[in-house]
């Protein structure tokens, strides 16, 4: 579903996206192994019963090396941003 951006100075950015539903976007990411998952909508955490225009998801997965019973935290140095 192509969405044209109109941006000043003429400049005309054409961008692709393809609706997902939120809660089948998070079942598919539990799916695959994905232990934490946070939504977001229009960048802002507080977006229960509103209807944003999009949804950006943050997903954490831990992986556990052969032989060893730690974890190490995929995603920690994303936490920061």
């Amino acid at each position: 579903m192509p969405h044209a951006v109109q941006l000043p100075g003429r400049l005309t950015y054409h961008l692709n996206m393809f609706p997902l539903r939120k809660d089948y976007t998070r079942r598919l990411m539990s799916d695959v192994g994905f232990q934490r998952i946070e939504t977001y909508g229009d960048f802002q955490h507080t977006h229960r019963g509103e209807q944003p225009d999009f949804f950006v998801h943050v997903a954490e997965k831990e992986y556990r090396t052969e032989g060893e019973g730690q974890c190490t935290g995929t995603v920690s140095a994303t936490r920061g941003y």
